[in-house]
């Protein structure tokens, strides 16, 4: 079997919606590592010359490939709000549980992780919010 190069991945990754894979046979190229991808947050990753970031995860026998808005290795609150809104509200709203949990005086822990987590879910939308209106301006 002839291999396949990663820029040849890339250019056909680039053409399709955000985040839709491609399953690329492991045994179609040479591993990303052995040509200098990094590896960071679960995948190998890097930013296109585009500015779009490729993101290749690793399987058995293939690669899930897709492009990601940023890279989270030089763009992390970027790439929660736009490549991985769950995450981001995930995020936010056990720091505020965190933080109201230990705010509040024994005894009153959970109201306070229950009202943190409501601030921290608030803050995640709103930044979701904020975001969404930014990329349409």
């Amino acid at each position: 079997m002839r291999l396949i190069s990663w820029r040849q991945v890339e250019k056909h990754v680039l053409r399709l919606p955000h985040q839709q894979d491609v399953s690329v046979r492991k045994e179609s190229v040479v591993p990303p590592q052995v040509v200098g991808i990094p590896y960071s947050c679960g995948a190998y990753r890097y930013t296109t010359q585009g500015g779009r970031a490729i993101d290749i995860k690793e399987d058995r026998d293939y690669y899930p490939t897709h492009w990601d808005w940023h890279n989270p290795s030089t763009h992390l609150i970027e790439h929660a709000l736009d490549d991985a809104p769950g995450e981001w509200l995930l995020l936010t709203t056990v720091t505020g549980a965190a933080i109201g949990a230990v705010s509040r005086e024994k005894g009153k822990k959970g109201e306070g992780a229950l009202a943190g987590a409501s601030v921290g879910l608030g803050v995640g939308l709103l930044g979701l919010f904020l975001r969404a209106i930014a990329r349409k301006n």
